[in-house]
């Protein structure tokens, strides 16, 4: 366990180190205990702004059942739990490495708004979008929230970007929606100078094995459970394949990354409860 920023980060490098750990059953423990109350708007420390902030849940939000991942939010920065969370790991990746570059697997967010005015690096972004209309929507919104520049069309599995170009790529819930995941996980390796990192978050089921929720079955997408699409920043929804156990990290593994772990941030004075489960992975 390791301390960074108000967060005691759990870190695991495979199931077996994970199952029954002590310091994570008393992270369970404390958060199990918060179940249940009703949410209360308060001022605490967000491990992004570095500063006494309040934290609020997202509009429309049940303020009993609320989902501690995605609707507790910074006033401040305006990120989710997750987000802020994955982004505190970029910075400790980033700590020391001037004149560095990240790359980020979206574009027209709030989360890549952030990274351009905060992050320590030259930031990088793109979006799924090849459609050129499309993308000069996406970057009217990018400008509406604060952000700048033309958005760059990206397909994860064959990225233009030269070999060794960046310091830290950060995939923010994209890959679950990559039907061919472990070829965008070879094509981060491939783009990370050695040493660099891989923040990734994604659906975890916190089991040894990757759930298959879909499949594609001569040319046809085959549902092996209720289908689940997440939003995009058009509004569409988006087919999710998967929902990532631990085998994950043998698939980095194998993809060249030299050191490959789950880690959960956790703090109750920034709001980041259990569940948190982020990869970090060293090419």
């Amino acid at each position: 366990m390791e301390q960074y920023s108000e967060m005691q980060l759990h870190s695991f490098a495979g199931w077996n180190d994970r199952d029954g750990d002590e310091g994570l059953k008393r992270c369970w423990l404390h958060d199990h205990d918060r179940a249940g109350q009703v949410w209360q708007d308060g001022v605490q420390q967000c491990c992004l702004c570095s500063k006494a902030t309040v934290f609020t849940l997202a509009a429309g939000a049940d303020p009993i059942a609320f989902d501690t991942r995605e609707q507790i939010l910074c006033t401040e920065c305006r990120l989710s739990a997750r987000v802020r969370a994955a982004f505190g790991l970029a910075n400790r990746e980033l700590r020391g490495r001037n004149g560095a570059s990240a790359y980020l697997t979206e574009q027209a967010s709030l989360a890549f708004s952030w990274a351009q005015r905060h992050l320590p690096a030259r930031v990088h972004g793109s979006e799924f979008e090849s459609d050129a209309k499309a993308r000069l929507r996406l970057s009217g919104y990018l400008r509406d929230i604060g952000g700048w520049g033309d958005i760059d069309f990206q397909d994860v599995t064959k990225l233009s970007h030269a070999d060794a170009q960046f310091d830290v790529v950060i995939s923010m819930d994209v890959l679950e929606h990559v039907r061919d995941y472990i070829k965008a996980i070879r094509e981060f390796a491939r783009v990370l100078k050695p040493g660099g990192a891989l923040v990734a978050t994604f659906p975890f089921n916190d089991r040894p094995s990757t759930l298959i929720r879909a499949r594609l079955s001569d040319g046809v997408i085959e549902h092996l459970m209720e289908p689940e699409f997440h939003g995009d920043p058009l509004g569409a929804g988006i087919l999710c394949w998967y929902h990532f156990g631990w085998d994950v990290l043998d698939v980095c593994r194998d993809a060249g990354f030299k050191d490959a772990r789950m880690v959960m941030p956790w703090s109750p004075a920034a709001e980041l409860r259990y569940g948190l489960w982020t990869l970090v992975a060293h090419r």
